[in-house]
């Protein structure tokens, strides 16, 4: 940009500049710079539009030539301004001067140097903070603007209403420098050479130009008629210089301008007015909301408030009470006797912006909030630990438990409030000795010893990271009894850590590797619990309720669906078959109890024995994924009904082989390394053969058959290449013969499916949960069939009606079977896992009636094989024959409800079509009446002639 700039007029008209005598070389103006517009105003309405008014003082006794301009650079550095507010004389009553200016016609102008601006110093850059970065800088105004002593201060600017003064240069005229193309500026025309004649007012005659243009100019505003200033003395009128013709615009151009101006001040204020109704309804929002909440002066008060929790069985007796933590595994300490680690651990997973935030994270609300919206539920979580500490402390219990947009507010109110009255280091030491652990310890102290029989000054980073995890969650990540877990949720941890840069990443592996050394061999508590697996279940399901904190502290009331007699038989089942389990190599079982048409667990044992640590006894294996095995053949052929298939359909058992991409080809066999030849659905599912349920399972598709048994409650199923690429990624065809993992607990509802008429009830422990004033917080709905109906009822029913055919057991099974309960019809099917039987892993057997599903997972905690040769059939099936007899023993018998839907039609044995005219061996089966058996054209039967002396078929050649 060039030194000089010329001045742009205001107003959009030409600027009439005055002329005065050039004073004296050296000689100070006393009067300074006069600009016209400056006497414009002094004037006032006193004068009349074509007159323009000078002092008498200044008046010339002769014509006015020019006056020289005087160039005046600026200094380096800080540049004088003129005083821009001084104000000037008033106008006497003596002899006015006018002063006849060029009009735009005239030829005899020059070129005005443009008028150089004022520059504004650059700022200095201000000294970095040598603050700490939590640290407030310490100022005794906090309203004051901290500056550098060197900075430069810039002159003051010109208020936008006043006219700039222009600068007369005393030396010859210069020719402008170039203009910055960024700066939009109108000439300035220098005034004439030549003087023009005094004309008197009673001649002035209007000029022939301007005459003629007048049409064409802006129109102006009509003046009112005011009287003449006293004469005192001769007044000379010049001539009215034309204004310019204003330029014509675009059709339209002025109108769009216009709407658009007019849009954006009503934008604006429709803004104004949104937000003063926003403040408002925030303001009375607040008053109502926040009319009653206590004071955080109390949270002294209210810290370490504790009453005692209880867990009742189905007939209301109790099972559990958490007592009173300060009676036992509470012991506080200040925040310099905690581990770095474990405070660095804590903050970087439960509010990472901790030191930052104001009580509340807004930022973590947000995220919240758009996750929510994205997902259709809350899928992260937006408490700080500011917000922990008021939700167990000031909060009351029936509140703390509540999951409402009016807690949530004045959970972020009270946090903000703390915030103000408590530093961090206070808020963070309460929070780290009154959150909860797990296994009865409060307090970070208390966690300390009750898992590593040591301070909390001492935590190791391996031991950090795994006590930083557990507070959200401590009965699902108990190191004890989900160490797998545990360790999971411990690399999440450690990897919050190092991307918040407290640790290396190899520091996180290696902490992670200590850790995976070290948690199998942890030793529990002793504690006297009854059902201890149920137990914990039940408070894994009431976190996940509730919130980990609330359940703790305030007092509730757990109602279950235990059955105390379902339960301790099923513990006493499992502690009998001890030796025999042992005796195949095993070391452990589970069992799950529940009823089908409800979703109620009425028992769970997770493992035959709680306190044996030699088999991680506290470990739920009823919960642990482990593979299926055959038990998932009926839900491969669920989906294949659900395409048409029925129990007659025939499949080719037979030697196959299945392309496998870039691998060798899939050939499966079956358990008796035999081929059945052509068998119908209801043969190959009794007796549990492997390559029909292959075939069935390539007839419908595995990202289909994923899709299918999610329904059902296998959602430990998943691959993420049907979701993303339709194809699968993490299983193939051996999935039908149990590839994934499963628990025990999603078999069993799986299985509750086809009891319950093809109605799908998730399983749960909880049916209500009370505060100590007996509000119902929670309470587990009433299933609606419209909802839970996830298969037809026909296919349901026909499934059924297989497993618990005795003779489609046979030949494999035998007629005097583990799977029959006498006087009752139970279906049942068996499954064991393993690449051959010399690698047996899992053995299950899970069987049901329409009142009742038991299933029983046999096998070692740490996944090593058993026996050779052992099987479902040998292992599994007498533990689930022994409870079930003694469960049904004082039961009435109830048989399946077969659906009006279900037919009964002849068939073929051998084809599995309606028998035609070769067909010898005929039975009913059943269908649904929209899926009948194949006609009998596409019966592959045919008659024969066969030789009697070779069994041949007879030919031409044969006599007889």
């Amino acid at each position: 940009m060039s030194d000089e700039q010329e001045r742009p007029f205001p107003n959009n008209e030409p600027e009439e500049e005055t002329q005065k005598p050039t004073p004296p070389p050296n000689e100070e103006d006393e009067f300074g710079t006069v600009s016209l517009f400056d006497l414009m105003d002094e004037a006032g309405d006193e004068a009349p539009p074509e007159t323009i008014l000078l002092r008498p003082d200044l008046r010339p006794p002769r014509p006015i030539t020019p006056p020289k301009i005087e160039e005046k650079r600026e200094p380096e550095g800080d540049t004088a301004v003129p005083d821009q507010d001084a104000p000037t004389e008033p106008a006497n009553d003596e002899q006015t001067l006018t002063i006849d200016l060029p009009g735009p016609d005239d030829e005899d102008t020059a070129d005005l140097p443009p008028i150089q601006p004022q520059r504004k110093p650059a700022p200095l850059p201000l000294t970095p903070s040598k603050l700490k970065p939590f640290e407030r800088p310490p100022v005794e105004d906090p309203d004051a603007t901290e500056v550098s002593p060197d900075l430069a201060i810039p002159a003051p600017e010109r208020p936008r209403s006043e006219q700039p003064t222009q600068i007369y240069q005393r030396d010859e005229p210069q020719k402008p420098a170039e203009p910055d193309p960024r700066t939009v500026m109108r000439p300035i025309r220098e005034a004439p050479t030549q003087p023009r004649p005094r004309q008197e007012p009673a001649k002035r005659q209007p000029d022939q130009a301007t005459q003629q243009k007048r049409p064409q100019q802006q129109p102006r505003r009509p003046q009112t008629q005011r009287p003449p200033a006293p004469p005192a003395g001769p007044v000379v009128v010049s001539k009215q210089a034309p204004k310019p013709r204003p330029k014509r615009q675009a059709p339209g151009r002025r109108n769009w301008g216009s709407c658009l101006v007019r849009g954006v001040v009503i934008s604006l204020m429709l803004g104004v007015v949104g937000l003063a109704l926003t403040a408002a309804g925030l303001a009375i929002g607040y008053r109502v909301i926040a009319s009653d909440l206590p004071p955080v002066t109390e949270l002294e008060n209210r810290v370490s408030t504790f009453e005692t929790a209880r867990i009742y069985d189905r007939n209301g007796n109790e099972l559990f009470s958490l007592a009173d933590p300060n009676m036992g595994n509470r012991t506080r300490v200040s925040l310099d006797q905690i581990s770095p680690y474990l405070i660095q651990a804590t903050i970087a997973t439960e509010d990472s912006r901790f030191y930052e935030n104001f009580g509340f994270d807004t930022v973590a609300i947000l995220r919240a909030v758009w996750q929510a919206a994205q997902e259709g539920e809350a899928v992260s979580g937006a408490s700080t630990i500011t917000q922990q500490v008021v939700r167990a402390t000031l909060l009351d219990e029936d509140e703390r438990t509540q999951r409402t947009f009016r807690r949530k507010v004045r959970e972020i109110i009270l946090a903000a409030e703390m915030y103000n009255t408590y530093d961090k280091d206070t808020i963070l030491e309460i929070y780290l000795n009154e959150i909860y652990y797990g296994n009865l310890a409060y307090g970070i102290e208390a966690a300390a010893e009750t898992y590593f029989n040591k301070s909390a000054a001492d935590l190791t980073l391996a031991e950090a990271s795994l006590l930083a995890g557990l507070p959200q969650s401590p009965a699902s990540w108990d190191p004890y009894t989900a160490p797998q877990l545990a360790i999971g949720r411990q690399s999440e941890v450690l990897t919050l850590m190092a991307s918040e840069q407290y640790i290396s990443t190899a520091e996180a592996q290696a902490a992670l590797n200590e850790t995976n050394a070290f948690i199998y061999d942890m030793t529990p508590p002793v504690r006297d619990i009854t059902f201890p697996h149920f137990t914990v279940t039940v408070l894994q399901q009431a976190e996940e309720l509730l919130g980990a904190q609330s359940i703790y502290r305030g007092g509730l009331r757990i109602h279950t669906t235990l059955d105390p007699n379902a339960q301790r038989l099923a513990e006493t089942t499992l502690a009998n078959a001890r030796p025999n389990i042992n005796a195949a190599g095993a070391n452990n079982a589970a069992m799950v109890v529940l009823e089908p048409n409800t979703g109620e667990i009425l028992a769970l044992v997770g493992s035959v024995d709680f306190d044996d640590e030699a088999i991680s006894g506290q470990v739920n294996m009823a919960l642990a994924p482990r593979q299926p095995g055959s038990t998932i053949k009926p839900f491969v052929y669920l989906s294949a009904m659900e395409q048409g298939w029925t129990p007659a359909t025939l499949i080719w058992d037979v030697p196959t082989s299945f392309p496998n991409g870039a691998n060798p080809p899939y050939e499966p066999k079956n358990y008796d390394n035999e081929f059945h030849g052509p068998l119908r659905l209801r043969p190959s599912l009794g007796n549990s053969y492997n390559i029909p349920a292959v075939k069935a399972l390539e007839f419908v598709g595995v990202c289909n058959f994923i899709a299918n048994v999610q329904k059902i409650g296998l959602t430990s199923l998943q691959d993420p290449g049907c979701v993303e690429q339709g194809a699968p990624r993490n299983y193939g065809l051996a999935l039908s013969l149990g590839g994934g993992e499963i628990s025990p607990l999603e078999m069993a509802g799986a299985f509750g499916v086809l009891a319950n008429q093809g109605n799908f009830i998730a399983p749960f422990t909880i049916r209500r949960i009370e505060n100590s004033a007996g509000e119902i917080l929670f309470e587990e709905p009433a299933p609606d069939p419209a909802v839970t109906q996830v298969v037809r009822p026909a296919h349901a029913y026909l499934l059924s009606d297989i497993l618990s055919d005795n003779s489609a057991r046979q030949p494999e099974f035998g007629v005097n079977n583990t799977l029959v309960i006498p006087g009752h019809r139970v279906a049942a099917k068996t499954g064991t896992s393993g690449t051959d039987a010399f690698d047996v892993r899992d053995a299950w057997t899970i069987g049901y009636t329409p009142q009742v599903v038991t299933a029983v997972w046999v096998g070692n905690t740490n996944n090593e094989p058993i026996g050779q040769g052992q099987s479902g059939t040998r292992v599994a099936s007498p533990i689930w024959n022994s409870f079930m007899s003694q469960y049904l023993a004082n039961k009435q018998p109830v048989d399946f409800i077969r659906p009006s839907s279900v037919v009964d039609v002849e068939i073929c044995s051998e084809s599995g079509t309606r028998p035609g005219n070769d067909c010898t061996d005929r039975r009913i089966e059943r269908f649904a009446e929209d899926q009948p058996p194949l006609s009998s054209e596409q019966d592959f039967i045919q008659a024969v002639q066969l030789d009697q002396w070779t069994g041949l078929r007879a030919n031409e050649f044969c006599a007889e």
